[in-house]
């Protein structure tokens, strides 16, 4: 009995990883609200607005991750050390998808910049 209550603290359950996951959507979705969704309309409307590249970079890593923790379960709460041989090369590529994201974002947002007539990121 003891042996099962430590195994379980160790390795997260199936429903924690997942609660993960839809945490990690949803912060991404409500993060792209504000950071990306409400500053393309306040473009729209010529209004004085300020913007930031970590908020593209927090929506691509949280939707991304999320899916990785929904589509994958990793054992480990997010710690590397604690992925299995398996797993790693989906983290990676998480991790690349990620990134990937977030350049297409970034990307797309300048874009809405010069189309705007605001300063652009690059």
């Amino acid at each position: 009995m003891e042996l099962e209550a430590s195994s379980s603290k160790q390795a997260p359950s199936r429903t924690r990883t997942v609660l993960i996951g839809c945490f990690l959507i949803l912060l991404g979705l409500v993060l792209g609200y504000f950071f990306i969704y409400r500053k393309v309309e306040q473009m729209k409307l010529q209004a004085n607005i300020t913007y930031s590249m970590k908020g593209l970079l927090l929506v691509s890593f949280s939707i991304v991750f999320g899916i990785f923790y929904l589509i994958f379960t990793p054992a480990g709460a997010g710690a590397w050390k604690n992925l299995t041989a398996k797993e790693k090369p989906f983290f990676i590529g998480a991790l690349v998808l990620s990134a990937l994201v977030f350049a297409g974002l970034a990307y797309w947002f300048n874009g809405q910049l010069i189309t705007y007539g605001y300063n652009p990121l690059f």
